[in-house]
């Protein structure tokens, strides 16, 4: 559990790197309560995307920021995690022998990828690029977190085999989680995680426990939001102790 919150705060920091490229600069403090608060609703609403849309409403709602503004800044912060896990998806193919494509695959992939990502981004949405390579770098964390719980995971079984195809699983099964059909991706990343075990030749039950186990610890950690669910008036008594916000203006270069 430890090393879950320790990923709460890692997404929670990330995302504050894509808020202060908009100008508005939270207390870290106020910004991790928000940040447990839309994770509680991400787990009890389909898709994980309920907190993300009660971030957008407060922040516009509290502080008048454009609806778009907010939610283009927690689209991109979205993107830095699919893109870090691109990123060690590479890494850990290389720790698989028997991986079928030569590595100048993936690794062409993800470079080409990176490239047009952020050329894209540069162009039309320059103002989400201030803090571009800090937010990455986050992501990075983010996902390491994901993958140490895993290993804990693993060696709390007394595993004694190869970790990368686990942890290249967990990975891929971990996109399931943004399909607006389920609890915070529960069953559909079980069931894609067994899939790529069987693809693996990995241990089902394996599979099973990893992904049920990590899933189950998530929620426990999420539920820590449901006190600022039942008192709201908390969030925003906190804001009343001197913990209003900046806005800056940001000069977007033409």
């Amino acid at each position: 559990m430890p090393v879950i919150s320790g990923r709460c705060f890692f997404l929670s920091w990330r995302l504050l790197s894509y808020f202060k490229s908009i100008g508005l600069r939270l207390d870290w403090r106020f910004n991790l309560r928000l940040y447990f608060l839309g994770l509680c609703y991400n787990v009890l609403l389909p898709g994980g995307i309920g907190g993300d849309g009660y971030k957008i409403y407060l922040l516009h709602k509290r502080y008048h920021l454009p609806t778009k503004k907010v939610f283009w800044a927690i689209l991109f912060d979205r993107l830095s995690g699919f893109w870090a896990i691109g990123a060690i998806v590479v890494g850990l193919v290389i720790l698989i022998p028997s991986f079928p494509y030569h590595l100048a695959w993936p690794l062409g992939i993800v470079s080409v990828g990176s490239v047009i990502y952020y050329a894209v981004a540069r162009k039309f949405f320059k103002e989400y690029t201030h803090n571009f390579i800090q937010a990455h770098l986050k992501a990075i964390g983010v996902q390491s977190m994901q993958l140490l719980a895993i290993v804990c995971l693993l060696l709390a079984q007394d595993f004694n085999g190869k970790f990368a195809p686990y942890l290249l699983s967990f990975l891929f099964s971990s996109l399931a989680a943004i399909i607006p059909f389920s609890l915070g991706g529960g069953g559909i990343r079980d069931a894609l995680f067994l899939t790529l075990a069987r693809q693996f030749n990995l241990a089902e039950d394996m599979a099973v426990y990893l992904s049920f186990g990590f899933y189950l610890i998530s929620i426990i950690v999420a539920l820590l939001g449901v006190y600022y669910v039942l008192a709201p008036k908390r969030l925003e008594a906190s804001l009343k102790k001197g913990e209003e916000p900046k806005l800056e203006n940001h000069p977007i270069e033409e």
